[in-house]
């Protein structure tokens, strides 16, 4: 019953953030409601595990703050406080999403009293929670248990820093050999524990109208300006990259030539980063 009930609170909540950022959104909410359609994004909101939420708050996040930015006046210190916790906890969800708090520099300065007001925020906000993030990871490295044959964090790390042309090597060796499949299993093609297979008919058709309705969406709420696109590449790539490395530092035997373990549900909370650049 404890399982069942964690498992619909996990839910409800994710289905309210995900309806309040549909709600929020000024332009583009076709895009956010496929992608928390997806059957994978589904499945994780009905899960005991923190991703669901972790999406959904993403999307709630980026919503908000489109919010602030299309409306007009000027942002007041309850918004700038809620926008500081909501990033703060997606941050602590999982600490490579921390790159979502770039989006604070989609809001014009012209939002805030004066220049210093400005700066504060938008250097703060992302500065504080990857602080904490390091503080965290510092008393939970104690818990951590390598399991993995080969595995070792610290020497990866050190073969990471000391070898980068041969790591990105690696990540492009490993995009060639897996990015199918990521984004088929980001979609949803396989559930459970990646061994139930849904038919082909229903992720396919869920990309079919991701792709059409961010090919078709022309017009954003405000007057983009190439720092805007700017923004939205940096979150998607870093996001990318923090993602592949964390995994390649925590599951992979040092100084593999692959990856191993990236799944295309990571990739999720980052994706409407990807959308806006294309719209």
């Amino acid at each position: 019953k404890i399982f069942f009930d964690g498992r619909l609170g996990g839910l409800l909540a994710s289905m309210a953030l995900w309806l309040w950022s549909i709600y929020l959104l000024p332009f583009g909410k076709k895009i956010l409601f496929l992608i928390m359609a997806f059957p994978m994004s589904m499945q994780e909101m009905a899960s005991m595990a923190p991703d669901g939420f972790t999406i959904a708050l993403s999307m709630a996040f980026l919503a908000y703050l489109f919010r602030l930015r299309c409306r007009e006046g000027g942002i007041g210190k309850k918004e700038m406080a809620l926008v500081g916790l909501m990033g703060l906890v997606i941050a602590l969800c999982k600490i490579v999403y921390v790159v979502l708090l770039l989006l604070v520099f989609l809001l014009p300065r012209e939002k805030f009293t004066g220049k210093k007001q400005a700066m504060l925020f938008q250097f703060g906000i992302p500065s504080i929670a990857f602080a904490v993030n390091l503080i965290w990871l510092k008393i939970s490295s104690g818990y951590l248990i390598e399991f993995m044959p080969g595995v070792s964090s610290g020497e990866q790390v050190k073969y990471v820093l000391g070898h980068l042309p041969s790591y990105c090597a690696v990540v492009m060796n490993t995009l060639r050999m897996w990015g199918t499949e990521w984004v088929k299993t980001m979609v949803g093609s396989v559930l459970g524990a990646l061994n139930v297979s849904i038919s082909e008919i229903v992720w396919v058709a869920f990309l079919v109208m991701f792709v059409y309705e961010v090919c078709n969406c022309r017009k954003m709420a405000w007057k983009a300006r190439r720092r805007d696109w700017m923004v939205f590449v940096l979150i998607f790539l870093s996001g990318a990259a923090l993602i592949c490395t964390s995994i390649y530092v925590q599951w992979t035997a040092v100084a593999s030539e692959v990856i191993a373990g990236v799944q295309g549900r990571y990739f999720i909370p980052i994706l409407p980063c990807l959308a806006m650049a294309v719209v």
